[in-house]
Formats: structure tokens, sequence, C-alpha cells
């Protein structure tokens, strides 16, 4: 679906964490559809990419109590049942603000960074 990596440096400098993303904008009832690699050129289902995504998000909740089986998984990829739209992970938005910390550190410090531009 991204034709790139989770993990992205935008042009403003700071980190695109795809899973975050993807999250915050189901939460703000957003389309996914922007998130998309243009090299589909529009070749997808939209309600199934917006289904894989609430899934997804679903999949990654913290705690086995909150995330679905995977015959529920596939019963909501397959259109059987419908699912709503999950909470942020916790994990998630910290994990993103971690990264921007890291990132001004390394640039104060001189050390240079994995993550290419």
């Amino acid at each position: 679906m991204l034709g790139r990596q989770n993990l992205d440096l935008a042009k403003d400098g700071k980190f695109d964490f795809f899973p975050s993303t993807m999250a915050s904008q189901l939460n703000n009832h957003e389309e996914v559809i922007s998130l998309l690699d243009s090299k589909l050129e529009g070749n997808f289902d939209e309600d199934q990419v917006t289904r894989a995504c609430n899934i997804a998000c679903w999949c990654i909740q913290e705690g086995e109590m909150s995330s679905p089986s995977m015959g529920y998984v596939v019963q909501v990829l397959e259109r059987v049942v419908e699912v709503g739209i999950p909470p942020i992970p916790l994990y998630l938005q910290s994990h993103v603000d971690n990264l921007g910390r890291e990132r001004d550190d390394m640039e104060c410090s001189g050390e240079s960074s994995l993550v290419t531009e």
C-alpha cells in the first residue's frame, strides 16, 4: 500500500511513522487514501483500503484482549462483519514523540542518523 518504509523522514525534518499517522487519520475521520503509494494510480478499492487500515490498527492494540483473533480479521476483510474505528495505541504516539526527541538530540551532538532523506 505504501511503496516505502513505515518510518520516513518528512521534508520538514520530522519523522513520519506510518502506523501512527494511519491511526490518527482514522480517529480524525480523515481519508487514509492520501497515504497510499501514488504508483497505484487509483487502482484500489477505497472501502477495502479503509477496512484493511481499520483492522490493522485493531491488530496492534495493547493487550491481547483488545486485539482481534485471526478468524475475526478474515471475517472483517471478507466483509462478513463490520469493525469500528480503533483507538490510537498509546505506545505508538509515545514512540513517535521519542523519535522526534532523539533526532533533535543527534543534531545537537553532531551524531549521524541511520535515516536518510
